[in-house]
């Protein structure tokens, strides 16, 4: 065992993550981790949240704390390209020409923006926003104010935006889908984002996109493809990303949008793997292959291929799990909304507002809200009573539960081991109907639950920590 090499393609959480797994699993041979950013490391969500605003350091960005490789004797090889891949010699070539020679090696080169095809695209002031880099860049943007048009209302754009709109910049949100993330979750959730983003004072052009940035050197405007012209600063474009497959493409591995894995990540070539966002893996749960391109993802599939490198049995079956923190709202989802079957509104979790005109969100974590006359039957009550504290803490505030017409059995039967807390499929089986409180707050959809799939929303800061 110790005479082994493994290496990871991709400095990233899945990689990062994996490299841990190895020798928390007592792998004693060599490990190495190869990433092209200079980073060590790190995790994406804060760089369109907290991290962005300035409301969080930089160190809490990484996946390890500052000499983590070091002293677990792995190299992590930052600023180094992999530029090919032969699976027949178990060899990889590096952009300064070096060649490393491995046993098993895992790709988790993940996923690049997908770049705006119209004139004026590269002028100064088109920005996307992957990387920390990318991140430090806006970062200063928004320390100067002024106005930024948005486009794409999907994760990164509705993030970006709504961080913006905490810093007080004007922001313009441009988009040819008519509603903010209704391309994932439909009309009914896209609906709400709508409302909050033009709640917090975003300008929304949205079912048009974007026909040209405009400006002598530097963005100065944008025109739309109805002639609209929105005068501003800079431009962020979130409009999704690609997987980086050329790697992969040139080792002669199968490719469909991503490494095509099996249910244990392996490639199609012998002792290669794949996790994160750029692995199209067979899902046994679903019964086809999926692509997720989430946080979640990243942090359970690298551990996962980390076991099946060590030739363990794992099957990587995690239903996908997402969580967004826009405003003062936050949502979680697992499950896939593409496989959409009946919907039913589940929960309705949102601060409201004091008297005072602000909002309540710490207290309203603290405090009971349900209506003195229960409508949960008797035995429900007792049963919510037994639960355990962290249990119930979502079930205290307002919420409203739809019948459902198919039996609890038909969920997977623990969604916590899911990177998921909330209400399990028991609870989902409940007939409880409340009155909506006056002020309508968030309503979230479900999924059928033949799909494992269950929408909730809550204060952005109860999600679930690792």
């Amino acid at each position: 065992m110790s005479a082994q090499t493994f290496m990871i393609v991709g400095a990233s959480l899945a990689g990062a993550k994996a490299a841990e797994e190895l020798r928390t699993q007592g792998f004693d041979g060599r490990v190495v981790l190869i990433g092209s950013e200079q980073e060590r490391p790190y995790e994406r969500p804060p760089l369109t949240k907290d991290y962005l605003r300035g409301e969080s350091e930089r160190e809490k960005a990484y996946v390890h704390a500052q000499g983590f490789y070091e002293a677990h004797e792995i190299e992590l090889e930052t600023d180094a390209t992999v530029t090919a891949l032969d699976p027949a010699a178990r060899r990889v070539t590096l952009a300064d020409g070096r060649e490393l020679c491995y046993d098993r090696v895992l790709l988790a080169t993940g996923a690049e923006p997908r770049r705006i095809p119209v004139a004026g695209a590269d002028l100064d002031g088109v920005h996307y926003l992957r990387t920390l880099a990318d991140c430090d860049a806006l970062r200063e943007r928004l320390d100067t104010g002024g106005r930024v048009v948005v486009v794409g209302g999907g994760w990164i754009g509705s993030e970006f935006a709504a961080s913006a709109r905490q810093r007080g910049l004007e922001v313009t949100m441009v988009d040819p889908v008519p509603l903010p993330l209704e391309r994932i979750f439909g009309p009914q959730i896209g609906a709400f984002y709508r409302d909050v983003h033009r709640d917090h004072g975003v300008e929304l052009a949205l079912g048009e996109g974007v026909e040209a940035f405009e400006g002598d050197g530097a963005l100065a405007r944008v025109r739309t493809a109805t002639g609209r012209v929105i005068d501003c600063d800079f431009a962020v474009v979130g409009i999704g990303v690609a997987p980086r497959v050329d790697l992969a493409i040139g080792a002669g591995l199968e490719v469909d949008n991503g490494i095509l894995v099996d249910e244990t990540l392996q490639a199609s070539a012998p002792s290669v793997f794949a996790a994160g966002d750029v692995a199209h893996a067979w899902h046994p749960f679903f019964g086809e292959r999926i692509r997720v391109e989430h946080w979640s993802n990243a942090l359970n599939q690298g551990p996962v291929a980390a076991r099946a490198m060590l030739g363990q049995p794992v099957s990587y079956d995690r239903l996908p799990y997402f969580f967004s923190d826009q405003y003062d709202v936050g949502m979680e989802y697992s499950g896939l909304p593409r496989r959409a079957g009946r919907r039913c509104v589940h929960r309705l979790l949102a601060p409201r507002r004091t008297r005072g005109g602000g909002h309540e969100r710490q207290r309203l974590g603290r405090q009971r809200t349900r209506p003195s006359a229960d409508p949960l039957p008797r035995a429900d009550r007792a049963r919510r009573a037994r639960r355990p504290r962290h249990a119930t803490r979502h079930a205290r505030r307002r919420v409203c539960t739809a019948k459902l017409t198919e039996t609890a059995t038909r969920w997977p039967r623990n969604p916590t081991r899911n990177g998921h807390r909330g209400v399990g499929g028991s609870n989902l089986a409940r007939h409880a109907s409340r009155q909506l409180p006056a002020r309508p707050l968030l309503r979230t959809a479900l999924d059928d639950i033949r799909t494992g799939a269950i929408a909730q929303a809550r204060p952005p800061s109860t999600r679930l920590k690792r």
